[in-house]
């Protein structure tokens, strides 16, 4: 009996680690140009606007996601000095333009709009740290692009490959701007911030 109960326990332990990492996976979003967020409970009570920069390697060059969005910030009216929850999902959309050069030293450039999502997760953290320690996964919908069209061939079916989705590292925001030498093509800021309930933070804006 004992051996069936622990066996049980492991199963449901398993399902419950198995649940929680495809909660990770991102959801494909939809075809849609307005950027929008959502919330993650009723009662938010502060907001910051997180600014994305980032370039992306692809096969035909590079290419610049520049993305400007809301963050709901869950604040305790009881405890100001208590850590809050930051969250955003965001769906967005990236313009790009491609010169590539083709036969003969003819260049040619391929336009199109794609699908980007942002989920951010962290947390902001009051007196004494004043800092909002974030978790970005970013997904890009290479295989269904909005539009596409290049200048040599005119509109294109399909899309440009496989999505692509990049888990960043844990990134801490404490002053204007968050950059990586190991990443030198993302830049992270927040700005705007509106905190209710004494944090004991201040930020220039």
């Amino acid at each position: 009996m004992k051996k069936y109960r622990l066996a049980s326990l492991s199963l449901i332990a398993a399902l419950f680690f198995l649940a929680a990492c495809q909660e990770r996976v991102p959801i494909p979003v939809d075809e849609q140009l307005d950027p929008h967020v959502v919330e993650p409970a009723d009662g938010t009570s502060g907001s910051a606007e997180m600014t994305i920069t980032h370039g992306v390697e692809y096969p035909l060059g590079e290419v610049t996601i520049d993305e400007t969005f809301l963050l709901q910030i869950q604040r305790f009216a009881d405890e100001p000095r208590a850590e809050s929850m930051i969250y955003a999902d965001v769906d967005a959309v990236m313009e790009l333009s491609i010169t590539a050069i083709g036969t003969q030293d003819v260049t040619h450039t391929t336009l199109g709009s794609v699908p980007v999502n942002y989920l951010v997760e962290g947390t902001f953290y009051p007196y004494p740290r004043c800092e909002f320690e974030v978790q970005i996964t970013e997904y890009i919908a290479f295989s269904t692009p909005i539009e596409l069209t290049n200048t040599a061939l005119g509109e294109l079916p399909g899309g440009l490959g496989e999505d692509l989705v990049t888990f960043f590292p844990t990134i801490t925001l404490s002053g204007p701007g968050y950059s990586d030498a190991s990443l030198p093509t993302l830049v992270v800021s927040i700005s705007d911030i509106i905190l209710d309930g004494d944090s004991g933070c201040a930020f220039m804006q």
